[in-house]
C-alpha cells in the first residue's frame, strides 16, 4: 500500500490538484493545510531514478554504447508526457503533487547533463529541446541545459543564447508556495554567458544580453 500510495501522488492528474489563489484567504489555507516534506517519496524517487540510469547502462554494456544516451534522453520525454506538469502562471503548495512531479523531472533532467553538452549547439540539440516541449525556432545557437521546464521555453530565431545560461521557469513566492513561469527570447537575441532569465521573463526582440546579467519579471 506504501508504494501504491506513492505512485499515486506521482501520477495524479493536474486537474485534480487544487490550484493555489495567492490572496488573503489562500494565505490562511496555506498556514493550515501546507503539505509536509514526504521521505517515502523522496526515497522511493531516488531509488527509481538510480534504477532507471543504471538500466541503459546496463543494455548499452550488453548489447550496444551507443543505447545509453538514446535511451536515457527518451527516458525524459516519456516520464515528462506521463506526469503532465500543468501550465504556467498557477501557484501551487510546495511539497504538493505537482511539485514531487517537478522535483522528480528536475532530476531525471540533471541526471542527462553529459548527454546535453555533447549536443550542444547543434539542431539536434534544438531538435530535442522542442521534443521536450519547447518552442525553439530556426538557427538557434543553444549552450546550456540550465532548464527546470522546457516545455515553458521559448526562443525566438536566429538567437543566439551562450554558454551555462540559466533559463528558470520555478520562482518561489513564499515558503509555502511556489509559480511556474514561462521564459521567452525574441528573435536575434544574444544572452551572454552565465546569465540568469527567471520569473516570467519575457524579452522583445534584437535583445542583448552582457555575460552575468540577472533578468526577472
Amino acid at each position: 500500500m506504501v508504494l501504491g500510495r506513492a505512485i499515486f501522488l506521482f501520477c495524479t492528474a493536474p486537474s485534480e490538484i487544487e490550484l493555489v489563489n495567492v490572496s488573503s484567504s489562500a494565505d490562511q489555507y496555506c498556514n493550515d493545510k501546507r503539505p509536509s516534506r514526504s521521505l517515502l517519496i523522496e526515497t522511493l524517487g531516488i531509488l527509481f531514478l538510480v534504477y532507471i540510469f543504471a538500466i541503459p547502462i546496463y543494455l548499452a554494456l550488453r548489447w550496444s554504447l551507443i543505447l545509453a544516451p538514446i535511451l536515457h534522453l527518451l527516458t525524459y520525454i516519456v516520464f515528462k508526457r506521463l506526469f503532465m506538469l500543468p501550465s504556467s502562471n498557477e501557484s501551487y503548495h510546495i511539497y504538493s503533487h505537482v511539485y514531487y512531479r517537478w522535483w522528480f523531472l528536475q532530476r531525471l533532467w540533471k541526471l542527462n547533463d553529459p548527454w546535453h553538452r555533447m549536443l550542444y549547439g547543434t539542431s539536434l540539440y534544438n531538435s530535442y529541446l522542442r521534443w521536450c516541449g519547447a518552442r525553439i525556432g530556426v538557427n538557434v545557437y543553444l549552450r546550456t541545459s540550465l532548464i527546470d521546464q522546457p516545455d515553458l521555453l521559448d526562443i525566438g530565431d536566429n538567437s543566439f543564447v551562450a554558454e551555462d545560461v540559466v533559463l528558470s521557469s520555478m520562482t518561489y513566492e513564499s515558503e509555502k508556495t511556489y509559480k511556474l513561469t514561462s521564459v521567452r527570447i525574441g528573435a536575434k537575441c544574444k544572452i551572454g554567458a552565465r546569465s540568469v532569465l527567471h520569473s516570467e521573463v519575457n524579452i522583445g526582440d534584437r535583445v542583448t544580453l552582457k555575460p552575468l546579467t540577472a533578468i526577472s519579471k
